[in-house]
């Protein structure tokens, strides 16, 4: 097994803002319309996370809003977004205005301290019952 090297909070602060800076620059690179087979993947990202009518969901990384649509269709009581561009979650208030977003690193901010059902991130799910 291989084992990965702890980062300082410097180094992690260090890449997220180089994070930053580029999503703040490319932000219209992640509107529709999607390249073929994109839309199907996003549909089953969501679907796995088996959001039940009520529950409350925390989309990490929520860029543009790609998937709050998709979540829209399963009637949570509550979504909220978070990402480090600030650009991109500009983009996504102009369109789907949500209860709240926040500009930032999830872990380790207010958003972390709150109880959700589902997390969603584009390469990770995660459930909690």
């Amino acid at each position: 097994m291989t084992s990965f090297n702890t980062l300082s909070e410097e180094e992690i602060q260090r890449i997220n803002q180089l994070q930053r800076i580029s999503f703040d620059k490319l932000y219209q690179l992640f509107e529709p319309p999607l390249p073929e087979g994109v839309p199907e993947r996003l549909e089953k990202i969501v679907a796995n996370g088996n959001i039940a009518k009520g529950d409350t969901v925390l989309d990490v990384g929520s860029g543009t809003g790609i998937l709050i649509p998709i979540i829209k269709k399963y009637k949570p009581g509550s979504i909220y977004a978070c990402d480090l561009s600030r650009r991109m979650l500009e983009q996504l208030k102009k369109k789907l205005p949500l209860r709240e977003n926040h500009y930032g690193g999830c872990p380790g901010s207010q958003v972390a301290e709150r109880q959700y059902r589902c997390y969603i991130h584009k390469c990770l799910l995660s459930q909690h019952r």
